[in-house]
């Protein structure tokens, strides 16, 4: 429960990095310039932005920096580094434990556990001989089907 609780505030975007290259690109490279009311120009040194345009050009860079930071978790982080989700998915098969996540009152997704496994409640050398075992491919699929290794409905 308390994995499924962390799950569930886990952020794609971080907002500490968001704001930080927001404010290296408005500051550091002086991109805050053009928010002025110079047609065609970045304005003379001094002049302060206008409002509004300084708000709509805050607002398309974090909306930029948002999708290249979730692009990038998708593409990079979830799939070669570390993926949470699955991670709960394994521990789930590890503990022998299925899980019925609800989205809506009368809709939501089964998490199969089926642990390969003889006994799931063991000390860790046992765990670790059996998780080898697992990996060289002498044990069942985890799968809800004997051939699947498919975990999650």
């Amino acid at each position: 429960a308390n994995e499924w609780t962390r799950l569930q505030t886990a952020r794609k975007i971080s907002i500490e990095l968001s704001l930080f290259f927001l404010l290296f690109v408005m500051q550091g490279l002086d991109v805050e310039s053009y928010a002025t009311r110079v047609p065609g120009g970045r304005g003379d040194q001094g002049t302060p932005p206008d409002l509004l345009l300084r708000f709509a050009l805050s607002t398309f860079l974090l909306l930029i920096l948002g999708v290249g930071q979730w692009s990038i978790r998708w593409a990079i982080w979830d799939r070669f580094v570390q993926d949470k989700i699955w991670q709960f998915v394994d521990l789930l098969a590890v503990a022998n434990v299925s899980c019925f996540v609800l989205v809506e009152p009368l809709f939501g997704y089964y998490l199969h556990g089926r642990s390969v496994h003889p006994h799931a409640d063991t000390d860790m050398l046992q765990l670790n001989l059996q998780l080898k075992r697992e990996e060289e491919g002498l044990c069942s699929r985890r799968g809800l089907k004997p051939d699947s290794d498919v975990q999650t409905f």
